[in-house]
């Protein structure tokens, strides 16, 4: 029996008050255990243990029999979906109606919605579900020839194949606003922007919620959501700059479990909202800072932000963007959070990248959705994507492609990136 459990890898101790079996290294010493075995397993990684009561807990949406200290095998004592998911849904795409936005574009979709949803493959009786919303900039194409909301699927990056966790994509298309007024030298200055696009819906404090919730339902289950990731593209940085405003403020109206945000990814979208970034990271920090490593990737946050650092001006001439500043204080703040956690810093990073910035998120957000922790590459697909301004400039950072077999974000399944913090991949 206790060879038995000593193969198993989730056992982590035995207990048996036998000298000879314990000289063998097959079990431990421990008072009160002169007459039967006790061991401890080893937390699942299916998801946060929530008790719902004495006989049954929750794990990852699922509902399991037993104790979650009890010895059994968690996996085999699956009970029947409560949210009605006995099928299970293949991956899938399509677009929806949200009411409280008015469809508004010059060039509207042919499909007369204004929400696009993608997913992937869902099991049977899994109930949670991950969801990723992505907010998309201004429109600044040089030839607008068709839909706005169509180029901005196209250009999104939600792309789903690599990541294992059941998700929902919701991508918005938000509101043409030309007019606005911004301070100026102390004075509130009329401007007009015809590329400007908004979402008038987040003005509320529960219109995130509610999209999420029009969302869902698209679905026909009854999904609890498990992670939330925003992610912006160029112009729709200040859209989560404000949701993340709000959730400091305490005001941000979430019904999932932690009603909390899970991960942000800026894609060269930090033209503005610094404080709010940082505000967000540093008391997300401090969360994770508590956090076992074993939970940090099932219960840890993140904050990734990448921008092009340098681009062509009007004239022809290489010149900081407007992306760099903000960019560079958001650096400079994660560094002094994670100071006493360094390991934390591969959740929390500024990089610089040499991809154009209309190509950013197709280059790297399939990544950053694969693992948000990941190391990001340039594949040899995207080459053509390397920003003139940057060619062989060390300033921009990740921009050299790279052959895609070996890749390390395909192997990181054979990696803990957080159980040992003196690990040499975690130094950097």
């Amino acid at each position: 029996i206790l060879k038995a459990l000593k193969a198993q890898s989730s056992v982590s101790n035995i207990y048996f008050n036998d000298p000879d079996l314990i000289a063998e290294n097959l079990c431990s010493a421990l008072g009160g255990h002169d007459n039967h075995i006790h061991f401890e397993v080893k937390p699942p990684a299916r998801g946060a243990i929530k008790r719902h009561d004495l006989k049954h807990y929750h794990s990852g949406g699922r509902l399991y029999q037993g104790s979650y200290q009890d010895d059994i095998d968690y996996r085999s004592y699956g009970l029947d979906a409560a949210c009605g998911n006995t099928k299970g849904l293949g991956k899938n795409q399509t677009f929806i109606e949200f009411k409280e936005m008015k469809i508004a574009s010059d060039l509207p979709s042919a499909r007369e919605k204004n929400v696009f949803l993608r997913w992937n493959d869902i099991p049977a009786n899994a109930c949670e579900i991950d969801v990723v919303l992505h907010f998309h900039g201004f429109d600044i194409r040089n030839k607008k020839d068709r839909s706005f909301f169509d180029y901005a699927v196209n250009l999104s990056g939600l792309e789903l194949k690599d990541r294992k966790r059941a998700t929902l994509c919701i991508l918005p298309f938000g509101k043409n606003e030309p007019k606005y007024k911004e301070w100026k030298d102390g004075e509130l200055v009329e401007k007009v922007n015809y590329d400007r696009y908004i979402f008038p819906f987040l003005e509320s404090d529960g219109g995130l919620q509610r999209l999420i919730d029009e969302s869902l339902k698209a679905l026909k289950i009854n999904f609890t959501v498990g992670r939330l990731i925003l992610a912006a593209h160029s112009g729709g940085g200040r859209t989560v700059a404000d949701i993340l405003r709000r959730k400091f403020k305490n005001t941000l109206k979430l019904t999932k479990a932690n009603n909390d945000i899970d991960e942000v990814h800026l894609l060269d979208a930090t033209y503005g909202g610094a404080n709010d970034f940082i505000n967000w990271a540093e008391k997300r920090i401090q969360f994770d800072s508590a956090l076992d490593k074993s939970d940090l990737e099932t219960k840890g946050g993140g904050l990734r932000v990448l921008y092009l650092p340098l681009s062509t001006n009007r004239d022809g001439k290489c010149v900081t963007t407007g992306t760099s500043a903000v960019s560079k204080a958001i650096e400079q703040k994660l560094i002094e959070f994670t100071k006493q956690k360094e390991y934390l810093r591969r959740c929390y990073r500024v990089e610089t990248v040499g991809i154009k910035h209309l190509d950013i998120p197709n280059v790297f957000s399939p990544q950053l959705l694969r693992k948000g922790y990941t190391d990001l590459k340039v594949l040899q697909e995207h080459s053509s994507s390397v920003d003139a301004c940057c060619n062989n400039n060390p300033k921009c950072g990740i921009m050299m492609p790279v052959q895609q077999q070996g890749l390390a974000y395909y192997d990181e399944d054979e990696v803990d990136y957080f159980a040992d913090p003196e690990a040499s991949y975690l130094n950097f």
